[in-house]
């Protein structure tokens, strides 16, 4: 009979330990959705500000050389609207693959690939974030 106690005891700290782990899978689910929509709406957002900056370089002909001299408008304009496009293209880069491959890793990866997927998929999201708030200030 103590034996038999000690195996329920056992048996119990098992259930204990699955249902704890089943519960912080969840968790992490609910993590990797968060991130990987927010990457998506960086993505579309990003892609957005890219054509805008496209439309911008291609009516640059218009722009008024008077408001200041020759030089500022014709180089600095186009400069900066060429910096906000290529931010905005990295973190378009960067927001879509991140969104791509994190559920990939999630899924097929070795033992612990959740928390490896989530704890990536965050830090690709602060660099998109970085690189979109960048273009966004350009």
């Amino acid at each position: 009979p103590a034996h038999l106690q000690v195996a329920m005891i056992l048996a119990s700290k098992q259930a204990l330990k699955s249902s704890v782990r089943v519960k912080l899978l969840h968790i992490r689910d609910k993590e990797l959705r968060y991130f990987y929509n927010s990457c998506n709406k960086i993505s579309t957002q990003a892609a957005l500000l890219a054509g805008f900056c496209y439309s911008g370089l291609l009516y640059l002909r218009y722009v008024d050389r008077d408001i200041c001299e020759h030089t500022c408008a014709e180089f600095t304009y186009p400069l900066t609207v060429l910096g906000a496009m290529g931010f905005a293209m990295l973190a378009l880069w960067q927001a879509t693959l991140a969104s791509m491959l994190a559920p990939g890793l999630a899924l097929r990866g070795p033992p612990g690939s959740m928390d490896m997927a989530v704890r990536r998929l965050t830090e690709e999201y602060r660099g998109a974030m970085r690189l979109f708030a960048i273009a966004l200030f350009l």
